[in-house]
């Protein structure tokens, strides 16, 4: 009894910090994915930035359900300015997507509560 009075909680914080530890990269990828799916987006002619963040938004919203209402997404081109529609063929359009981590972590560690997840990607617009 002693040894597992001893053992149990360390084992416990040892289990819980693998899961969240997966989560946050599997949260990490996702992130990735969805700034890489705006970026493909913005990469087409005849997008606009509204649709690249709505694309994002909605991809977060399907993959990470609905904590993921708070992310921020920006959109540069660089280039002459940074609405997508006015970019010209070979711009590179640059996606950038962060996600507060609290909103998104299955515990409420305190340490980890000012963190961002952030994704990036960038493609260069069609010829």
């Amino acid at each position: 009894m002693v040894e597992m009075a001893l053992v149990l909680p360390l084992f416990i914080l040892l289990a819980f910090s693998i899961i969240e530890f997966g989560r946050a990269m599997m949260a990490s990828q996702l992130v990735t994915n969805a700034a890489r799916d705006g970026a493909r987006l913005a990469a087409i002619d005849g997008s606009t930035n509204q649709q690249v963040r709505d694309a994002v938004l909605e991809f977060l919203d399907r993959s990470l359900g609905p904590n993921s209402s708070t992310a921020s997404v920006s959109i540069e081109v660089n280039g002459t300015s940074n609405e997508v529609a006015n970019s010209t063929p070979g711009d590179m359009c640059t996606v950038t997507v962060s996600v507060p981590y609290s909103e998104i972590t299955l515990t409420r560690a305190q340490f980890l509560d000012n963190s961002n997840i952030v994704g990036h990607c960038a493609m260069r617009r069609e010829w």
